[in-house]
């Protein structure tokens, strides 16, 4: 068997050093659960590096861009539609945070065919949603992403919602405050 690695531009965050250390990034079998941890894995750098100020989420373009580059690494199709919304940098790197978990817990734990991503203007709020196919019965870990990203999308003045029962996929849903930037 080879080895297998998927890596996005990205540091190590803090809270990865434990999961990390679980996996031998260099002599991981190529199995499908250890590209989907690998994957995960990944993903979750991406919203740590989101959350730490990347620059790569601020305009509109490079948002849609980096979303769609996102989707276009999952081993399943995902839908992908971004308005052209001008973010805040806050809320430009919270919903690609949120966006990020969403699809890295979509890998690890739904065992989904598709996934379809939205984020769109709707009044003076940006709605975000990622939606997939998979088993469902997500629950909220105390420290895990999923709550994280709710804190900051409060803190924000955004709402956060989980819907998940239990065979039928899961819907994550946030509306966030955007602000317009000047030019």
């Amino acid at each position: 068997m080879g080895t297998f690695g998927v890596w996005f531009r990205s540091g190590t965050g803090a809270r990865r050093r434990r999961e990390r250390s679980a996996v031998a990034w260099h002599t991981t079998p190529v199995t499908p659960d250890a590209v989907r941890l690998a994957l995960r894995h990944a993903l979750r750098d991406r919203c740590d590096a989101a959350l730490r100020d990347d620059s790569t989420v601020r305009d509109p373009a490079a948002f849609d861009a980096a979303v769609r580059q996102l989707a276009a690494a999952l081993p399943f199709p995902v839908h992908v539609t971004v308005d052209d919304v001008p973010l805040a940098p806050e809320a430009a790197s919270t919903a690609y945070a949120v966006i990020c978990e969403a699809l890295a817990n979509v890998v690890g734990h739904a065992e989904a065919r598709r996934a379809i991503v939205t984020v769109r203007r709707h009044g003076p709020t940006v709605q975000l949603s990622v939606t997939d196919d998979g088993s469902g019965g997500a629950q909220p870990v105390i420290g895990g992403g999923i709550v994280v990203l709710a804190a900051r999308v409060a803190a924000l003045g955004g709402m956060f919602h989980v819907d998940s029962p239990p065979g039928s996929g899961t819907h994550v849903t946030v509306e966030l405050p955007y602000t317009t930037r000047e030019r």
